[in-house]
């Protein structure tokens, strides 16, 4: 079992930015001033909500429930954490995200917690 103290607490939504490809500029998918927490229980319990805020080009509200567990957990130095958790979605607002890899890459530094793989998709937090 890897250990997941660090991620364990409640983070709020800073950013949520997609791109297709790296070769394209970053998109705020929810707007510019998004609002939304995710939710990393000691039990393994997930929540995640994701509300739009001005200017949303995409849907206004993305959420779902499920289990979370750590597949990988290393330091990358300079204080920061890097790894993949895995959300394993039971419920969810959109279809198509209960099909969707469970795999999400991580960095955590400090306070702050990035989630995606950093070239065509971010959600950064802070914790709460």
């Amino acid at each position: 079992m890897i250990p997941h103290g660090d991620l364990i607490g409640i983070w709020e939504l800073i950013d949520f930015e997609d791109r297709g490809s790296e070769a394209e500029p970053w998109t705020k998918t929810f707007g510019s001033d998004p609002t939304g927490v995710v939710v990393y229980d000691p039990s393994g319990f997930l929540s995640v909500q994701v509300f739009a805020g001005s200017e949303a080009p995409w849907v206004p509200y993305l959420g779902y429930i499920g289990r979370w567990v750590l597949r990988e957990l290393a330091p990358a130095g300079d204080g920061r954490v890097e790894g993949i958790v895995e959300h394993r979605i039971t419920s969810a607002s959109l279809r198509e995200l209960l099909s969707e890899d469970p795999g999400r890459p991580f960095t955590l530094t400090g306070e702050e917690l990035c989630l995606g793989d950093g070239r065509t998709y971010r959600r950064t937090f802070r914790r709460l």
